[in-house]
């Protein structure tokens, strides 16, 4: 019998730890809890679920549609691709806007401040496995 509160107690000390490591959800009604998995409560945004996000502007407007998050060796932060003009894929441009750039905003909607169509359609091409293409078009 002792030895059984002996393996119970043992038990208890070594899982405790790995408990503690699990992150805490957001409380009810916070900020965070609205973003469903999308942002965790350090504030760390998880490039899975940002991937396929439309992105808006100010006033609410589609300006685009995170297409890739590319993390570069070396690099202070990572790069948002972002899909901008097109329809089901069909003449749409790839360019690229620092991850920064683009802020989490209520209801899980992907803001980019400041952004246009066209300002967006202007940058620089993106094309994988060659990077930025010159001017806009």
């Amino acid at each position: 019998m002792r030895s059984v509160i002996v393996i119970a107690a043992l038990t208890a000390i070594i899982a405790a730890p790995s408990f503690a490591q699990t992150p805490a959800p957001a409380p009810a009604g916070s900020a965070l809890a609205a973003h469903s998995g999308v942002m965790l409560t350090d504030h760390t945004m998880r490039a899975s679920k940002l991937v396929g996000m439309a992105v808006y502007n100010d006033q609410g407007e589609k300006v685009g549609t995170v297409d890739e998050i590319l993390v570069t060796a070396g690099a202070i932060e990572p790069i948002a691709v972002v899909s901008v003009g097109g329809f089901l894929g069909a003449g749409e441009k790839l360019m690229t806007e620092p991850l920064s750039h683009l802020k989490l905003g209520a209801g899980d909607k992907m803001m980019m401040p400041g952004a246009t169509k066209s300002t967006l359609t202007a940058k620089p091409s993106f094309k994988y496995g060659y990077g930025l293409q010159g001017g806009g078009g």
